[in-house]
């Protein structure tokens, strides 16, 4: 009766959940049971197995058997490219449904795809330019080149044809300077000369050309009677250039220039300063003797003593002493 009872009880089961189901269950079971009637201890285990084999078969039911499966919704695969070595993927299916025509959407995909791929080119970067911190040297001046070159009437015909003097003291560094100096004196003019040098000496105090365009200059002055700017140019000479070959030579000259003047006080000043630097000086011992001679002088003018002006005057052959002019600072003469 039992084994009867499972082997019918075994697939309704599996049905659960269905009223229609589940009734037609209860009749099955009271046929068997009006069939044959069962003996007590029977009629004990019967509702017993039949709670027990029903609860296993829910249970059973419940956990391993799904129920009717829903409508599987699946996404649209996108096309892919067929590998270029033609082998076939691993996982791919052996069977395929028959493609649907692809949308206007997937054919662009498939076009973009498919085009072939142009390698990517390495544009090599642009290198700047190397700029050299040489500085520039513009060629020189024809005129420059050939009064370098000791032609300096071809060099003033180069220099009118190129604007003039003028224009190119007022264009001109300090080495071009001092080449247009050489040029104005080849050709006799003093005046473009010292207008060159006077250039050099206030645009360029700083200049290694300073120094001897000062000398220069004091020379040129004082052939040309100025007494008072040539002491300037030569002390000018001395603070550009405190221990210059012409140094003492330029002192020498400010204290000519002072007694010319009759500066009694500057000159005694420039005796003292010529003896606390030159104690040795070719002529220590002259300004010492001139300047005691013209002191004298001026005492005795002071005090109206006739004598003492005739004791201090100057004999009639020996004139009056003259400044020493100074020569060319190239030549030293």
């Amino acid at each position: 009766m039992t084994r009867r009872l499972a082997e019918q009880l075994r697939v309704p089961l599996r049905d659960h959940g269905t009223p229609f189901r589940i009734d037609g269950l209860w009749r099955r079971i009271e046929r068997g049971l009006g069939a044959r009637e069962p003996s007590g201890a029977s009629r004990l285990f019967a509702p017993a197995a039949l709670v027990l084999v029903f609860g296993s078969g829910v249970f059973v039911g419940a956990r391993f058997v799904r129920p009717d499966a829903a409508p599987e919704l699946r996404a649209e695969v996108p096309l892919a490219l067929e590998p270029a070595t033609g082998a076939a993927r691993p996982g791919a299916r052996q069977e395929e449904a028959p493609k649907a025509e692809p949308s206007a959407r997937q054919a662009r995909r498939s076009r973009a795809l498919a085009a072939p791929v142009t390698p990517f080119e390495e544009v090599p970067l642009a290198v700047p330019p190397q700029v050299s911190d040489a500085p520039v040297i513009a060629a020189a001046p024809a005129w420059e080149r050939l009064a370098e070159a000791g032609d300096f009437e071809a060099a003033r015909a180069a220099l009118d044809a190129q604007g003039g003097f003028e224009a190119a003291i007022a264009a001109s560094p300090a080495p071009a300077l001092m080449t247009l100096v050489d040029i104005a004196r080849a050709s006799g003019s003093k005046e473009r000369a010292v207008l060159a040098l006077r250039r050099v000496v206030d645009a360029y105090p700083d200049a290694p050309e300073a120094p001897d365009a000062a000398w220069t200059l004091g020379n040129m002055l004082a052939h040309s009677g100025d007494q008072a700017a040539a002491a300037e140019a030569f002390s000018l000479y001395r603070r550009l250039s405190p221990g210059g070959d012409f140094a003492q030579d330029a002192l020498a000259h400010e204290v000519d220039a002072a007694f010319a003047r009759g500066d009694l006080e500057l000159s005694a000043r420039l005796v003292t300063q010529y003896e606390n630097e030159f104690p040795n000086g070719p002529r220590l011992a002259e300004f010492r003797a001139e300047q005691e001679r013209r002191l004298a002088k001026a005492t005795a003018k002071a005090t109206g003593s006739a004598e003492a002006d005739e004791s201090v005057a100057p004999a009639e052959d020996e004139p009056e002493a003259e400044p020493v002019v100074p020569g060319d600072a190239k030549t030293g003469k």
